[in-house]
């Protein structure tokens, strides 16, 4: 384990042997996708949308 008693805060005490590369250079980091509902439970957002516009008056632009 190395000994951090005398590390400093300010960034001149560290020292790294690569050289920094051009950030504009790096990939884009690829998007993941995280699907936060199960298909259900998807569906049944989105009949519960219908229904509340249905229940104000108005239609749906396009089926959900």
């Amino acid at each position: 384990m190395p000994n951090t008693q005398r590390m400093g805060t300010t960034g001149y005490d560290l020292s790294f042997t690569k050289k920094a590369e051009d950030p504009s250079l790096a990939p884009p980091m690829p998007p993941r996708k995280v699907q936060v509902f199960t298909d259900q439970e998807t569906m049944e957002l989105k009949q519960m949308m219908r229904e509340v516009l249905e229940e104000y008056g108005l239609k749906p632009t396009e089926q959900l």
